[in-house]
């Protein structure tokens, strides 16, 4: 699996004492959303990448180190204690909002590498099928004189 950015190439996003264990996880967990996001192979064997994809891996985990978040564990580490008992050994987590937030953080891209990712054209996006009216887009193929010789005059099209 590729791994779109070095130990080296993070230095200068998260704060000098980061555990080399945490970078190198977190790189690779990194390195999946972003591919995810860009609708890239992992396995393709290339040895170089476009510096966004280096970029927004490296804004990835150094967002998932400020917020104190390990993306091994889904953000489950993060609920808040609701109720724990001693002699039993219970413990009960909060599954609301504060949760769902962890979890987003763990499986979205965080702003700095989306818009990297944005001003690289590197994000995937799907194109709609299907416009607001739940028709097909027509792409300007509705308009006369926009591609001379395939409409003659507006009644030749089919859905008028």
């Amino acid at each position: 699996m590729d791994i779109y950015a070095s130990p080296e190439d993070l230095a200068s996003w998260i704060p000098a004492g980061t555990s080399s264990d945490v970078i190198t996880r977190n790189l690779r967990y990194a390195s999946i959303a972003v591919a995810r996001a860009c609708n890239r192979n992992l396995y393709s064997g290339d040895t170089s990448f476009p510096p966004p994809l280096v970029d927004a891996t490296c804004a990835q985990v150094g967002s998932w180190v400020s917020l104190g978040i390990d993306p091994s564990k889904l953000g489950l580490d993060q609920a808040p204690v609701k109720k724990s008992s001693i002699l039993g050994g219970d413990v009960e987590r909060d599954t609301t909002g504060l949760l769902a937030a962890f979890q987003e953080a763990v499986t979205c891209l965080c702003q700095a590498a989306t818009d990297i990712l944005l001003q690289a054209n590197l994000l995937w996006q799907p194109v709609p099928l299907f416009d607001d009216s739940g028709c097909l887009p027509s792409w300007g193929q509705d308009r006369p004189g926009m591609f001379p010789g395939l409409f003659a005059a507006e009644t030749d099209w089919p859905f008028v």
